[in-house]
Order: structure tokens, then sequence, then C-alpha cells
């Protein structure tokens, strides 16, 4: 949900859709922290797939394509875009605004990787 939250606000954040009284920078930090407590939220699911009855390994939940059901590798998949995501955009002063910008559109496939997984 939270991800849905951060994939929505983005593109609207400089549009003329959101209230007029909320700032860039308000409009922008919202969705800062939402995508990086999204991220916190995906880490969780993760590690909480390692413990139980049908538990993962580490590896099963981190390499994509080892866990029993095929799925659960979009997840993998999903988490790791989104690590990516986050990392290049706290980075984009060494890397450039444009290398971060365009790593930064890697959201929308990790947003359909994270749904699309069965959790």
């Amino acid at each position: 949900m939270l991800l849905a939250v951060s994939a929505t606000l983005a593109p609207l954040i400089g549009t003329r859709f959101l209230p007029q009284w909320l700032t860039a920078g308000i409009k922008t930090g919202w969705h800062g922290m939402i995508s990086g407590f999204a991220l916190v939220v995906g880490l969780l699911h993760g590690l909480f797939a390692t413990v139980g009855h049908d538990a993962l390994t580490v590896a099963q939940v981190v390499i994509p394509g080892l866990a029993p059901d095929r799925t659960l590798a979009m997840g993998t998949l999903g988490l790791w875009g989104m690590l990516l995501v986050y990392v290049t955009w706290t980075l984009k002063g060494r890397i450039g605004i444009k290398a971060a910008r365009a790593l930064h559109l890697l959201a929308y496939p990790t947003f359909v990787a994270a749904t699309l997984h069965r959790p």
C-alpha cells in the first residue's frame, strides 16, 4: 500500500492536482519519507519470510529465482529495485542529477514487480 501511495504521489508532485498550498519541498519530502518507509516494510516482509512453517532461506529471499515459487522472484526484484532507486537518489550529488532521474524511472517497473509477486 505504501509503495502504491509513493508511486502515485511521485508523478503528481509537479502538477496542479495536489493542493497549491503544499510546497514542492513538502511534497517531495513526503514522497521520500513514504518511499523510505515502504522500503523498510518491504525488507521486513522479506525477513519475515525466513521464519515459520514454510520458511525460506535468506538466499531464497535475496536471490531472485531461488525460492520454490517462481512468482516470489518478482518480489525480490521489486525489493532490489526499490533499494537501487532509493540509494541512487540519495547519491544524486555524486552520480549527477541526470543519472539519478534516469535511474529513478526504475521505480515504475519496480512497483509492478513488487505488486505482482505472490506474498
